[in-house]
């Protein structure tokens, strides 16, 4: 063959070779920016700037909803899961959903693989979950996972899925003073605490008060002074998790000291949270509403117009035996329906006086409110309620009765019938009776 015939065979290959590399480059996903194709020396060489794109599956939206089922203890919850594909195309790859212990194929294709181009979205089949309704909060770890591809981001493929419950379980909390003049709070037991932290959770009030709330009086006593306070019972979890104002100390009683820090602002909503420290479960009490306050006490004058109003009763004027009402004060109408309605007595045993400026007690509050509602008093032995009502104080059968009927506990340790009544105590004890 001469020269001239191979030099032109050579010239057919090399430009048969650049049309065939050129139509496998166009079956290529390149990015915008051009590639170089050049012979040099007979070799054709690409240069290209194409680098693969990891994918990166992310987490977008997780949501659950009750399945109307309860076994035991605990109940199931059904969860949907949105997932997003942040890096490059995923391409018939195993990926899995793991859910605590589980692991469940997610799968698209024929071949049960899964495939996500960039930057779309993919609705998971909703999966179920059990959640244990002795606790308010339950972790459950969720995590996608592709194995046999390289995900670019490990952090936004992990989710922490917190189902929560009400109402709280830790219950019964109340307040009271130790020796040590120290305010602690306590609360029963509903499960084994030992693994769980105990803190002090602040609350912001906007989180709090939603109007679906319900709103319960409480007393502490402090050298012979009442303070009040209130138990917010919240129909949703309302607390915010891990951010706690503060650690708590906690002891076997169940006592929780509650610090000078969280007595001295001005208004300060805060929740006992049990956290388990190895998987992040939880139990929540009512959320309590700070500071301790001393209201101020009630007359007598104050005390007929509130329990007539609070109660609903009709006034039922006319005339009155007490020689101290007048006809033109405001107190007038209320004191004589109390009086026509047979509820007053006079605090003086030599006249029969209203004693509008007079102070009213708690035991004579308590007794005019239970006459008036007609409560059947519980008459028999009883074990000692309260440290300093026994069976030779006046009062001790419309006390024992209260307490009988009043599950919250509002009081502490001691009634104090001779202490001054105030609008709270008078008003929490109309509501316990005036719906019965």
């Amino acid at each position: 063959m001469s020269d001239k015939k191979q030099k032109l065979l050579l010239k057919i290959s090399a430009a048969i070779a650049v049309v065939t590399l050129t139509l496998a480059i166009s079956f290529i996903e390149f990015p915008a920016k051009e590639s170089q194709v050049s012979v040099v020396n007979s070799v054709i060489q690409l240069t290209s700037p194409y680098k693969v794109t990891p994918a990166d599956l992310s987490f977008e939206e997780v949501d659950y909803q009750k399945v109307q089922q309860s076994t035991g203890h605990y109940e199931t919850y059904k969860v949907k899961v949105r997932i997003r594909n942040r890096g490059g195309n995923i391409i018939n790859r195993n990926v899995h959903l793991l859910v605590g212990n589980e692991k469940i194929p997610v799968t698209n294709n024929p071949d049960n693989t899964f495939s996500l181009r960039e930057n779309q979205e993919h609705l998971l089949n909703s999966f179920e979950v059990k959640f244990d309704k002795r606790l308010n909060g339950q972790s459950i770890p969720i995590k996608i996972e592709i194995t046999d591809q390289e995900d670019l981001n490990l952090n936004n493929n992990s989710y922490d899925l917190y189902i929560t419950a009400y109402p709280a379980l830790l219950k019964n909390v109340s307040l009271t003073y130790n020796k040590d003049k120290q305010l602690i709070a306590t609360f029963d037991r509903q499960i084994d605490l030992s693994n769980y932290v105990m803190q002090i959770v602040s609350i912001p009030k906007d989180k709090v008060l939603t109007g679906k709330e319900t709103v319960i009086y409480k007393e502490v006593n402090l050298d012979n002074t009442i303070f009040q306070y209130n138990l917010i019972q919240a129909d949703q979890d309302n607390s915010p998790l891990r951010i706690p104002s503060e650690p708590a100390t906690f002891t076997e009683e169940n006592h929780l000291i509650i610090t000078r820090t969280n007595l001295e602002k001005s208004e300060n909503y805060i929740q006992i949270r049990a956290i388990n420290s190895e998987n992040h479960n939880y139990l929540v009490s009512d959320i309590i509403r700070l500071p301790l306050t001393e209201e101020a006490p009630l007359n007598r004058a104050q005390f007929a117009k509130l329990f007539i109003e609070e109660a609903g009763i009709p006034l039922y004027r006319g005339q009155t035996l007490f020689n101290d009402i007048p006809n033109d004060q405001w107190y007038t109408p209320y004191a004589e329906t109390l009086h026509n309605l047979g509820l007053l007595v006079s605090p003086s045993e030599n006249e029969y006086k209203f004693s509008p400026e007079a102070l009213i007690s708690r035991g004579e509050a308590l007794k005019i409110i239970l006459d008036y509602f007609d409560i059947n008093l519980l008459v028999g032995n009883f074990t000692n309620t309260y440290l300093d009502v026994t069976e030779s104080n006046k009062y001790y059968f419309y006390v024992e009765t209260l307490r009988a009927d009043d599950n919250t506990s509002f009081i502490d340790q001691r009634f104090n019938t001779n202490h001054p009544a105030t609008r709270a105590f008078v008003t929490n004890i109309i509501n316990l009776y005036k719906t019965q």
